[in-house]
């Protein structure tokens, strides 16, 4: 966007407190969003056992629902 920066402050200096946070909030979930979170290797080494990797998912699911 090619909006002056003069003119967002004009804006969001009519608004109240609780808006302008609000709009703080939305930015920051925004952000958090596009940062990827890494995990340790040796974490995601210790979810071995944990879930099953393969098989059939469709028969499983189905397997579950029918008992």
């Amino acid at each position: 966007m090619d909006i002056p920066r003069g003119e967002i402050v004009r804006i969001l200096s009519q608004l109240s407190l609780e808006e302008r946070e609000g709009i703080m909030r939305e930015v920051a979930k925004e952000h958090e969003v596009l940062k990827p979170k890494f995990i340790p290797l040796e974490e995601v080494l210790k979810l071995k056992g944990i879930i099953a990797v393969g098989g059939n998912a469709l028969k499983d699911s189905e397997g579950i629902y029918d008992e």
